[in-house]
């Protein structure tokens, strides 16, 4: 007997040999152990899991707490802290934040746990939390993974982060030097360009920049698109349409007139 029959004859006799029973009844029994659990989740939600969470909190409290005693004492305790750190074996580099620090200290190797922990101390100090607040703030905010997610670079959200590079590049092309026409570059797959124009106190004006983003470039036609008018550039998506539908149909006939060619193809005679 081949493998494939004895699966099948295994199959069918235990489908047999099964007891079968309403499915409702079999729906609501499994309902019933679910909400068993169900009960049990509770408990441990706030037994175990919730005990797990405040110990948490109250580490990262005291951490916090102690890397903000190293911070107030100055560059030289920190320059300490880098060699014990370094004869521990514990990487960082001159990126690496005080509170990441801390955290390899305290936690050891845990790996991207370390960054979500010095992530929820980062974003603490920048909002200002106090020591003895932090474990609630931590809470309130939904845990420490909700807490990461909310941040991002020193704690800011990405409209924040995006609105200081807006206020940073402004402030340093408001004196660098004009560009020419002539300077500018040729961007694969358009025929246009974007360019940056500042206008000067005295009424003047400077290109300062070209934009060299071929994705930026399309959205700035989008955008003008009333050059055309609305009612002709409606028109011509309606043709492009059109055009691409006989295009397949064209595409289709061909492929269906080969398809009866080769169906009645005589054989070569041998």
């Amino acid at each position: 007997m081949s493998t494939k029959n004895a699966v099948k004859k295994y199959s069918k006799k235990y489908k047999e040999t099964v007891p079968k029973f309403p499915s409702k009844a079999v729906a609501v029994e499994s309902v019933q152990r679910l909400d068993d659990l169900a009960i049990k989740q509770a408990k441990w939600s706030t037994g175990l899991y919730k005990k797990a969470n405040d110990e948490l909190y109250s580490l990262l409290a005291e951490c916090y707490e102690e890397v903000a005693v190293i911070r107030s004492q100055g560059r030289a305790v920190t320059s300490a802290l880098n060699k014990i750190l370094s004869e521990r074996g514990i990487t960082f580099n001159d990126a690496t934040k005080l509170e990441t620090k801390a955290v390899r200290l305290v936690f050891g190797n845990i790996g991207k746990r370390a960054f979500s922990y010095s992530t929820v101390l980062v974003l603490a100090r920048a909002e200002r939390v106090a020591t003895k607040d932090l474990a609630i703030w931590i809470a309130t905010n939904g845990g420490v993974e909700e807490v990461r997610k909310k941040s991002k670079l020193d704690g800011k959200t990405p409209s924040e982060i995006r609105e200081d590079t807006v206020n940073i590049v402004s402030n340093a092309l408001s004196t660098v030097g004009a560009i020419n026409i002539s300077d500018f570059e040729v961007i694969d797959g358009v025929d246009f360009s974007v360019v940056i124009i500042r206008k000067n106190a005295d009424g003047s004006t400077d290109l300062v920049r070209q934009v060299k983003s071929q994705r930026v470039i399309k959205d700035a036609l989008v955008s003008v698109k009333d050059v055309v008018g609305q009612e002709r550039l409606n028109q011509s998506v309606n043709n492009a349409s059109k055009q691409f539908s006989l295009r397949q149909g064209v595409l289709l006939k061909a492929s269906s007139n080969a398809v009866v060619n080769q169906s009645f193809k005589k054989p070569e005679m041998a």
